[in-house]
């Protein structure tokens, strides 16, 4: 109705109580001057009927209440998004929510210090997705007491808060596919990551959690025997500052389980032991990609192959000297394809005692290596 009426400074009056499908969706959008909301004292809601309502508007300092307790879908999708000036979040009650009812909220609300509480212990699919994403200078998370989460619940929620310093605890023990992929992806001030306590994962539950925290010293533990596919992939990507790597106990791998889990974590020394027998396609293809401190390799027991399982696994680690051995007789399709490329400082190679090969199994497996010439 309003959109983009960039010298509108005072939004009138929406005494509706009762909402429809849709009814307020983009009304002040990038309505650039207004500085006060309405009030909005409707108790009940309706699908996506607050969705993009005051989206862009810079000016805009001060939420109205918003007192409902129960969400529908879409209701609050990117209510606030992109205003830069608002300072306080309006309290949010809500104990029953609804699939992508907070979705983008305060997405790069810049000024927002504070974050409301959050008391709903039951989620729902992408119900906080990317809820405080760009809120650069919020410093403190909600609690999250959720202990059973959903489908991409808590996707990208605090995702590039640059001083954001404390995550939230995660007690959940039943997790879901994606429920934490890019929770604090590019927090670069979190020091200390939260406990994760589940050991039954899900597809993508853990992806790029922690990507590009570059403060982060040491991961969490990762108690998990029983893996899904990507659970682990990316999580730590570009986590310059991490010395410490987590235990991984689990013997059975699945696809892409911990594709890239370190890659660019130049600080790290140590890898931890990985005591699968039993691998899967992708497994630990990239995972030590460019941990240039890196000095030792861990034992790689496997006796079967699959398709770019160790595929580019310690490419660029220039301080690696010596490469772990490789009892596999049965390769796969580029299995160990660009396994040490790069690896400048490694002297000499493992024995490869495989009679049963693949296609490229050993494609660019030392290439670069200049500490082999001669």
């Amino acid at each position: 109705m309003f959109v983009e009426c960039t010298s509108l400074t005072q939004a009138p009056e929406l005494p509706a109580t009762t909402l429809a499908e849709d009814c307020y969706y983009g009304m002040f959008s990038k309505c650039s001057c207004l500085k006060q909301a309405p009030q909005l004292p409707a108790p009940t809601l309706a699908k996506a009927c607050y969705e993009c309502m005051f989206e862009g508007c810079k000016s805009l300092t001060q939420a109205p209440e918003l007192p409902a307790t129960k969400l529908e879908a879409c209701c609050y999708w990117g209510m606030f998004g992109g205003c830069i000036n608002l300072t306080r979040a309006p309290d949010l009650p809500a104990t029953i929510l609804a699939e992508d009812c907070y979705y983008g909220m305060f997405w790069k609300c810049k000024s927002l210090t504070q974050a409301p509480e959050l008391p709903a212990t039951k989620l729902e699919a992408c119900c906080y997705r990317d809820m405080f994403g760009g809120c650069i200078n919020l410093t403190r998370a909600p609690d999250l007491p959720a202990t059973i989460l959903a489908n991409r619940c808590y996707s990208g929620m605090f995702q590039s808060c640059t001083n954001l310093t404390q995550a939230p605890q995660l007690n959940a023990m039943t997790l879901d596919c994606f429920c934490c992929e890019e929770m604090f992806d590019g927090c670069s001030n979190l020091t200390q990551a939260p406990e994760l306590p589940a050991t039954t994962l899900a597809q993508g539950c853990y992806f790029r959690m922690f990507r590009e925290c570059t403060s982060l010293t040491h991961a969490p533990e990762l108690p998990a025997t029983k893996l899904e596919r990507a659970c682990y992939e990316c999580m730590f990507e570009g986590c310059k500052s991490l010395t410490h790597a987590p235990e991984l106990p689990a013997t059975k791998m699945a696809k892409e389980c911990y594709l890239e889990m370190f890659y660019g974590c130049s600080s790290l020394k140590q890898a931890p032991q990985l005591p699968a027998a039993k691998l899967a396609d992708k497994c630990y293809a990239w995972m030590f990609q460019r941990c240039s401190s890196l000095t030792h390799a861990p034992a790689l027991p496997a006796k079967k192959l699959y398709t770019r399982c160790y595929a580019w696994m310690f490419q660029e680690c220039v301080s690696l000297t010596q490469a772990p051995e490789l009892p596999a007789t049965t390769l796969a399709v580029e299995c160990y394809w660009g396994m040490f490329r790069e690896c400048t400082g490694l002297v000499q190679i493992p024995t490869l005692p495989a009679t049963t090969l693949a296609m490229d199994c050993y494609k660019e497996m030392f290439e670069g290596c200049t500490g082999l010439d001669g």
